[in-house]
């Protein structure tokens, strides 16, 4: 994370404090908030702050409390600490435009910036008096270059090791009625490599160039035939056209190999439309072209999507989102079932408990129909012919912890239903998953 100097002492909004800073401490009730009060103005931060951290095991989420200690913590040097208590004060009491000022100082001294940016949306919206507006602007002159600038390069190596309850997505079934399939589980390796460039151009335009491989091993002898290989390459123009709006143009291609033989080619084009709707809201809207092409040739199809996103935070740490996606795929040969349409649905939370700890949970459904009928076969053994339609559930859970900056520990756990009128593509898939990230 990015540390600055204390931006209270940068831009010397001492008035500005002395109005919003202690709104309600010469009000304590009792006399370690008295105390601590007269440390803070009279700079003692430190021992302020020690003297009110002994008592958070009892005091923690009382407002007046934790708006003190939060103050402390972040004249004591301390942002992390300072956002927990800040984040409690906002959280029971959304009006405390005080307490949202000092959550926009710490979130710039730690580098957050679009969280800054968020606390300084809501305090616009309740009619900041002068002193606090000239405060706000000095905080934009400081994250308008830093969100509407270059971002600095991502590059993130990890290596994981699961077990997957389905490789190869079995279905569980008879064919002809007497031969048997039952799925193949196994343990595997998993080693991913990410490189993310951002290139500015001018005028709030950016190239984003992403460089993406992986390899999978699975452990069983049986399951080696899915040990999988992915090298994925991407461009993406942004442009932003003010601080609420911004497009993307992009193109991408990957190459996907099996037991280490190719498999199938991928290529694309994408567009994007994100926009701000409100100071918690905001939405984007994607539309995709996508060409796949399969050694087996019979397997090609091309497919268009449009997708839409709606991502609203419900109070600091804490967000939703919710996807909603149309997909039309178009065989390009005689491929089983022909051509295809879907739809899927996915909400989604992350909950970022605090700088450690980050929680993720996901649940999809989708519905998918084919429009050429399966004729009796292996993979339709029954005497009629049946249209395919797949209905699709997923559920995923994440916990991502932090233990040092540039380290990351993540555990993913996943399950998938999926529903066929084809008894051939009945089935179910679960994941396990730990991980060890390094970010460089």
């Amino acid at each position: 994370m990015v540390r600055t100097r204390p931006v209270y002492q940068a831009l010397k909004f001492f008035t500005l404090l002395s109005a919003l800073a202690l709104p309600f401490a010469g009000h304590a009730a009792d006399e370690l908030l008295k105390q601590a009060n007269e440390r803070i103005k009279a700079g003692e931060y430190a021992e302020a702050y020690q003297l009110l951290d002994a008592e958070a095991n009892q005091r923690a989420g009382e407002p007046a409390y934790d708006y003190l200690l939060g103050v402390a913590a972040l004249r004591a040097g301390q942002p992390e600490q300072a956002i927990f208590a800040l984040e409690r004060v906002v959280a029971v009491r959304p009006n405390h435009a005080a307490a949202r000022m000092e959550l926009v100082n710490a979130y710039v001294q730690l580098g957050m910036d679009h969280q800054a940016q968020d606390q300084l949306a809501i305090l616009e919206q309740q009619q900041p008096p002068p002193a606090a507006r000239v405060a706000m602007d000095r905080y934009q002159d400081i994250l308008r270059p830093r969100l509407s600038g270059t971002p600095n390069p991502v590059r993130l190596l990890s290596l994981n090791v699961g077990h997957d309850s389905n490789v190869g997505s079995y279905p569980e079934m008879d064919l002809l009625g007497f031969i048997p399939i039952e799925p193949l589980s196994s343990a595997y390796s998993l080693l991913r490599g990410t490189m993310w460039e951002p290139i500015a151009l001018k005028n709030s335009q950016r190239l984003d160039l992403t460089l993406h491989g992986q390899y999978q091993q699975y452990q069983e002898d049986k399951a080696e035939q899915f040990d999988m290989g992915l090298l994925h390459v991407a461009a993406l123009y942004n442009h932003t056209l003010n601080p609420f709006s911004r497009f993307g143009l992009g193109i991408q291609a990957n190459k996907l190999w099996l037991d280490g033989y190719n498999f199938r080619d991928h290529f694309g084009l994408n567009a994007r439309w994100e926009q701000r709707l409100d100071a918690d809201l905001r939405g984007d809207l994607g539309l995709e072209w996508l060409d796949y092409s399969f050694k087996q040739e019979r397997n090609d199809y091309r497919q268009i999507n449009l997708n839409g996103r709606l991502h609203k935070t419900l109070r600091p740490g804490l967000r939703l989102s919710g996807i909603v996606g149309l997909e039309q795929e178009s065989a390009q040969a005689n491929r089983f079932g022909g051509d295809a349409q879907r739809w899927r649905l996915r909400g989604e939370t992350n909950w970022q408990l605090n700088p450690r700890n980050v929680a993720n949970l996901s649940l999809g459904y989708s519905e998918t129909s084919y429009d050429v009928a399966y004729r009796p076969g292996l993979h339709n053994p029954t005497p009629l012919d049946i249209e395919r339609e797949d209905k699709t559930t997923e559920l995923r859970a994440s916990w991502r912890y932090i233990p040092a900056s540039k380290w990351e520990i993540n555990t993913e756990l996943s399950y998938r239903d999926q529903e066929s009128t084809v008894r051939f593509y009945n089935l179910e898939r679960r994941t396990i998953q730990l991980g060890l990230l390094r970010n460089f």
